[in-house]
């Protein structure tokens, strides 16, 4: 069963790869203006959204990593993203890394503060160790600020506890 799970795992880390070396770059140059104050967005593929120009839509935007409670150590499949992110920056040596760390909302605002950075930390020292400038990645902590989910459930807690990837150029 392990076997299969890691050809699987080997056979989708391939994919994402050679997918995103054709999508990877949408930037337009100069952008455009939607006419707010002029700021440049970037055109995504038909039916995307228009984001801040120097943004970077990639595929690892709706990529997340969750983290036990209280907790900011890496479990196997945020370093399996983390590898995948490592290559995409290695491919793209002109894109920076923005990793934004997030809690559940127990705890004090302080803590999770402090927390959210040591989570962001530890997946920016990942990719350190993969061989990414570490002047290429910046870190925030939004704590319990920016919640992914407002239950109060466990669930909804596990959704939260997360750090998420911005690219830019």
């Amino acid at each position: 069963m392990r076997g299969i799970f890691t050809k699987a795992v080997a056979v989708s880390v391939l994919v994402l790869l050679v997918f995103s070396a054709g999508c990877a770059k949408y930037f337009t140059g100069t952008g455009a203006t939607d006419g707010s104050a002029g700021q440049q967005t970037m055109s995504m593929p038909a039916g995307g959204e228009q984001v801040p120009s120097g943004t970077v839509a990639t595929l690892f935007d709706s990529k997340k990593i969750y983290f036990e409670f209280d907790k900011h150590d890496l479990n196997p499949e945020a370093r399996q993203l983390l590898t995948e992110i490592a290559a995409y920056l290695k491919e793209y040596g002109e894109l920076r890394l923005e990793i934004e760390g997030h809690c559940d909302e127990r705890g004090t605002s302080e803590y999770n503060l402090a927390l959210g950075e040591r989570r962001a930390g530890a997946a920016r020292d990942f990719l350190v160790t993969m061989g990414i400038d570490a002047s290429r990645i910046d870190t925030i902590s939004y704590g319990e600020e920016k919640p992914e989910d407002p239950g109060k459930t466990e669930e909804a807690w596990a959704r939260n506890r997360r750090a998420q990837f911005i690219f830019s150029r």
